[in-house]
């Protein structure tokens, strides 16, 4: 799909021309899954993946591959798993829908360290919240799992709410533009908007999506977040705003 620039120009719709950056992103995440359903033992999946009740439990952390050490690689582990492919499929869609956009205005290294630190940020925001509502009722703890890249697209999103210009053959405009500012009516729009799904999804048990788990709006609006407010520090253009 093409668009006309103002000069007259026509420019490839970058929706379609997808970064390298994203493609070995959605790479990554098949193999994984391929090897979590077919080699990966339960052992090593479980090792791999967030689990808050890790971080309240004081005991014998060996049952885990890597020992205590995975309670904390699990914050970045987890984003590469997904529960089945229809997590898998989702997640994919929204990562080449979303990281297009962010990957070819930062650039390989800066999207990478986005990407991560949201999935952190999403994975943390998830264990505080339950691990509030774990130290309420108190132990056992239940092993809850978080698994799944939603929490570092969901800061890709907020990223992208912050340049990308809505409207027929706009968008690619909006790669080069300054940041705009957070009280701007299209960030305060796309953010409410975002909130209020994940309240639904947190108030519905996720719709019955057919994920085959609980959907985590915690992730996604811890991750959403991180990304809204992180892409003005980690931003590549000049000229950007706050």
């Amino acid at each position: 799909m093409t668009w006309h620039h103002p000069n007259g120009t026509r420019q490839r719709q970058p929706v379609f021309n997808a970064p390298r950056v994203v493609v070995w992103l959605t790479g990554a995440m098949v193999l994984i899954h391929l090897l979590k359903s077919y080699v990966f033992s339960d052992r090593l999946v479980v090792s791999l993946a967030f689990i808050p009740a890790r971080f309240l439990e004081t005991g014998d952390q060996s049952m885990f591959v890597g020992g205590a050490l995975s309670k904390w690689t699990s914050l970045v582990t987890h984003i590469f798993l997904h529960g089945n492919w229809t997590h898998l499929l989702f997640n994919s869609v929204w990562l080449l829908i979303f990281g297009t956009p962010v990957a070819s205005r930062l650039g390989t290294a800066r999207f990478l360290a986005l990407f991560l630190i949201c999935g952190i940020a999403g994975a943390a925001t998830h264990g505080i919240l339950n691990g509030l509502g774990a130290m309420l009722s108190g132990p056992p703890y239940r092993p809850e799992l978080l698994v799944g890249a939603s929490g570092a697209i969901s800061g890709l999103m907020g990223a992208a709410a912050r340049f990308i210009v809505l409207g027929p053959a706009m968008a690619y405009a909006g790669y080069n533009r300054p940041l705009l500012p957070l009280n701007d009516n299209q960030v305060v729009t796309f953010t409410v908007l975002w909130v209020g799904l994940n309240v639904i999804l947190a108030l519905t048990g996720g719709l019955g999506m057919g994920m085959g788990a609980g959907i985590s709006w915690e992730a996604h609006l811890g991750g959403y977040f991180a990304g809204l407010f992180l892409i003005s520090a980690i931003d590549s253009k000049k000229g950007r705003r706050a």
